[in-house]
């Protein structure tokens, strides 16, 4: 037969497990399975933004050949203004 003091170290050992280690390991199953979800969540917004963005119409700068937006005034690339410059 155990000591009694053998017996108790025991009953704390399983009362540790039980109150302390299965509910630390639980939970952080729940945060690692609640993130994956707002991954999911935020990766189907992105996609949805996508989706509903309009593409915007490019055409290549006349002076240094890089895309630009076709409402654009003044080439970001190389600096050259494609129409008049706007008065202030």
């Amino acid at each position: 037969m155990l000591p009694l003091a053998m017996i108790e170290l025991w009953s704390f050992v399983i009362i540790l497990i039980i109150f302390v280690v299965i509910p630390i390991v639980f939970i952080r199953g729940l945060i690692k399975l609640s993130s994956r979800e707002r991954l999911k969540r935020e990766s189907a917004l992105e996609k949805l933004k996508r989706e509903q963005t309009p593409e915007r119409a490019t055409v290549a700068c006349p002076y240094c050949a890089e895309t630009i937006m076709a409402e654009a005034q003044k080439c970001k690339h190389c600096g050259e203004w494609l129409a008049e410059k706007p008065t202030e």
